[in-house]
């Protein structure tokens, strides 16, 4: 070093640096947990056949408005998140002709895991309809029972596309869980969805968010 260099009053992190910090501030993630019930409302498929996304109330829109825009910090960890098909599945049942809903749909999988003592729970359901064509999917992300993140895709024959991405929860410890946009495939049918799921990620909040 040359004598007038003055060195960094703050010293580099390196790499393995940085790494091992977000490694000590890893919660404990569990995901052994086989969901026992399911806090998604039993009026779900009615929700796919809308052609809007629909909210309770007033007050829950805001909040989800509010963690999906959220300003979110490093990645700390991917979750390998264990997704099963809902007991209130409809897949494999014959569709009412007025339903609008295609043969194999609607579909719900789900799983469920703990972060920090966190109960977190995540749905997916959709379902190809006509009159007029198009695919809706909706994911909701609840935390300790209580309805946290959304997130949601729709195309229509028409034209009209509309997509919520990504689907974020806040957690405590200034922590958010967030769904990704799922990997593209041509292929909507339930086992093909099952086996290439949306991605699920740890994150710590932005600057501003804490």
């Amino acid at each position: 070093m040359a004598a007038n260099t003055i060195p960094s009053a703050k010293p580099r992190r390196t790499t393995k640096a940085r790494r091992a910090l977000v490694v000590a501030d890893l919660p404990n993630i569990d995901t052994s947990i086989t969901p026992q019930t399911c806090p998604l409302a039993f009026g779900w498929p009615a929700r796919l056949r809308q052609m809007q996304f629909v909210f309770s109330d007033p007050a829950e829109k805001a909040g989800l408005i509010a963690a999906h825009q959220t300003e979110l910090g490093a990645t700390l960890a991917t979750i390998a998140a264990v997704w099963l098909v809902a007991a209130d599945d409809h897949s494999q049942e014959t569709p009412a002709y007025d339903s609008h809903v295609t043969p194999g749909f609607p579909c719900h999988i789900h799983t469920e895991f703990a972060v920090a003592g966190q109960l977190v729970h995540v749905d997916r359901t959709w379902a190809n309809l006509w009159g007029p064509g198009r695919l809706k999917a909706e994911w909701h992300i609840f935390v300790d029972g209580a309805l946290a993140g959304f997130g949601g895709e729709m195309g229509c024959s028409l034209g009209l596309t509309i997509a919520i991405w990504p689907a974020v929860a806040l957690l405590n410890d200034n922590r958010a869980i967030v769904v990704l946009r799922p990997p593209y495939s041509r292929s909507i049918a339930l086992q093909q969805i099952l086996g290439m799921p949306s991605p699920i990620e740890l994150h710590s909040l932005g600057q501003s968010a804490t």
